[in-house]
């Protein structure tokens, strides 16, 4: 078990918007019992209506350089986390140093915690080097169906999958 947080020297946390309100995602960053704990905090009354861009709001955590997760992939490992929160759904997105998803899933969230698992399945070249994962919230009712809500992620890692 490895914690995404710790796995590299520097991983930087940040939030994303794609209107213009900087204001519409806080992102909180915890470290407690051991485990790191990220909470985001969303308020879209300020959103454009309308339009045909896809708005979201995105928490992002980037690692500088880019991480080489290829041992993990040959192994047979998965990224894994838990997730609760008030929004219906986020978006994961996990980017290579050339912007390519190579994970990009619709996750539902619930009001419990729930563990979420992506095997690292595909060819281990793919996964040389990351540089993003996303927990994106798009401005959509199957994403949020409010104005507000949030979501927190705990436990978030590279896991061996037991056969």
């Amino acid at each position: 078990m490895v914690h995404i947080l710790e796995l590299y020297d520097k991983v930087l946390l940040d939030s994303v918007v794609s209107f213009n309100d900087n204001t519409a995602i806080t992102v909180e960053s915890l470290f407690r019992n051991g485990f790191y704990h990220l909470k985001a905090q969303i308020n879209l009354r300020n959103r454009p209506i309308g339009g045909t861009n896809r708005n979201f709001v995105m928490v992002v955590l980037s690692y500088l350089p880019a991480a080489d997760w290829s041992y993990h992939a040959e192994c047979g490992y998965s990224f894994k986390f838990k997730i609760r929160g008030t929004v219906k759904g986020i978006q994961l997105e996990i980017k290579d140093s050339q912007k390519r998803k190579v994970i990009d899933e619709y996750v539902s969230v619930t009001g419990n915690f729930e563990e979420k698992s992506f095997p690292l399945k595909r060819d281990p070249f793919l996964w040389t080097e990351i540089e993003e994962i996303c927990f994106t919230v798009f401005c959509e009712i199957s994403f949020i169906p409010e104005a507000c809500g949030e979501f927190e992620i705990i436990d978030c890692m590279l896991d061996k999958e037991l056969l």
